[in-house]
């Protein structure tokens, strides 16, 4: 019965701890015993914010297919994190990042912003069964996009 008592301590424990965080807490600690780090947070929100500028800056110049918008991002981005766009598990970590984003902006009803992190998530997800799970040939880009509507 102790044993059983003091793990309805620890779970009480964890409720508490995560009842006090902030919701845009960047260090949280997950049951598995992964510790989010500032640096890898920080890094993922650098690749985010350069992938989203890189797309909006064609999107802006009008009349640019979805894919283009996203093949510019992707271009404009491989340099500077080639880290994330030559490593699997890198990868996986943005496209969790930018998951997180998103779900962030549902809860804060900022549709737009959900919108485009679903988006550059489905085409990271698609960039990843090609590059590196080699799952399919070529990006499917219907998974991606609906339609080819400039962006």
């Amino acid at each position: 019965a102790n044993g059983r008592q003091q793990s309805l301590a620890d779970q009480m424990q964890q409720l508490e701890m995560i009842g006090n965080m902030s919701r845009h807490d960047t260090t949280i600690k997950c049951r598995h015993g992964f510790e989010e780090t500032e640096t890898l947070a920080d890094f993922s929100s650098e690749f985010i914010l350069a992938f989203r500028e890189a797309f909006y800056g064609v999107a802006n110049e009008g009349g640019a297919a979805l894919s283009a918008c996203l093949i510019a991002a992707a271009k404009a981005t491989k340099d500077e994190f080639a880290t994330v766009w030559n490593d699997s598990t890198n990868m996986e970590i943005a496209i969790s990042f930018i998951l997180r984003a998103g779900t962030i902006a549902i809860l804060e009803d900022e549709h737009k912003s959900a919108k485009d992190c679903a988006l550059f998530a489905r085409f990271l997800e698609q960039y990843a069964a090609v590059q590196f799970k080699q799952t399919q040939v070529l990006i499917n880009w219907s998974k991606i996009i609906a339609s080819d509507e400039g962006c």
